[in-house]
C-alpha cells in the first residue's frame, strides 16, 4: 500500500512539474515573438532619433546614445535606463506600441504624452 502512495505522488509531481514546464515554454515564445517583431533598428521619421533593440539592450540615439533594458507585451515597451544621463531625469519607461501590417513601421505613443512616433526600420 505505502508503494502505491509513493508511486501517486510521484505522478502528481511529474505532472505538476510538466505543466509548469509547458506554461514556461509558452510563456517564453510569446515574449520571444514580440522581442522578435522589435529588433533591429529603426529612425524617427520627424526627428533626428534612432532607436536599436537588441535581444539584451536597447539603444536611444538622440544626440548621445543612452543605453537600456527593455522588454514587451504585444503593445507596450517596458524600459529602464541603464546609462545614467542626469540623477533628476525619470529612468523608467513605458511606451504603447504597435506595428504597421509589415512590421517595417513603429508606431509610439508615451504614456504621459498624446502625441505619436514613427519610425521606420532601417
Amino acid at each position: 500500500m505505502e508503494i502505491k502512495n509513493i508511486n501517486q505522488k510521484f505522478q502528481n509531481v511529474a505532472f505538476l512539474l510538466a505543466s509548469s514546464s509547458f506554461v514556461i515554454f509558452l510563456s517564453g515564445c510569446t515574449e520571444s515573438k514580440a522581442h522578435k517583431d522589435l529588433l533591429g533598428s529603426w529612425t524617427s521619421i520627424t526627428m533626428d532619433m534612432s532607436l536599436s533593440f537588441h535581444k539584451d539592450s536597447l539603444i536611444y540615439r538622440f544626440g548621445r546614445p543612452i543605453k537600456f533594458s527593455w522588454n514587451c507585451d504585444d503593445d507596450k515597451i517596458y524600459y529602464e535606463q541603464l546609462t545614467q544621463v542626469d540623477s533628476k531625469l525619470p529612468t523608467k519607461f513605458v511606451e504603447a506600441y504597435r506595428l504597421s501590417i509589415e512590421n517595417d513601421t513603429l508606431f509610439l505613443r508615451h504614456d504621459d504624452d498624446n502625441s505619436e512616433h514613427i519610425f521606420v526600420r532601417d
